[in-house]
């Protein structure tokens, strides 16, 4: 199942969010006052970053807010406890990139908490958000 996610990203990033479980990541019932309502469900994070054509090196990065507990980073990615992000690269080249993690969130949650990230191509980053 996919969840319903807000991302603002710019043409090089996608990001998918897939709930895993049965729980739902967020309700489907929302009103004009209420944010949606967030639930334990664990969540598998796909991001995929485009390099422009002709990019020698790329890297990327996503925040996770505290009270999320991530596990089963894929594709050569880290964690990095310090500033509690998952990070990916340097690789070397333009070939698109699909990078995967799993989070949880610890404690429900009323309100919309964003994962922030930056894909960075030959030093100029593209910022995206997950809500």
């Amino acid at each position: 199942m996919v969840a319903a996610v807000e991302v603002t990203a710019p043409l090089p990033v996608e990001v998918d969010v897939e709930v895993i479980g049965q729980d739902r990541a967020l309700s489907t019932n929302r009103s004009s006052s209420s944010r949606p309502t967030r639930d334990l469900a664990k969540r598998t994070f796909t991001v995929r970053a485009v390099p422009p054509p002709g990019t020698q090196a790329s890297a990327v990065e996503v925040a996770v807010p505290r009270g999320w507990a991530v596990s089963a980073i894929g594709d050569g990615g880290s964690w990095d406890d310090a500033h509690h992000k998952v990070k990916w690269g340097p690789f070397f080249g333009d070939a698109p990139l699909t990078l995967k993690f799993e989070a949880q969130s610890l404690r429900r949650s009323e309100k919309g908490e964003a994962f922030t990230g930056v894909a960075s191509y030959d030093g100029v980053n593209h910022r995206f958000s997950i809500r």
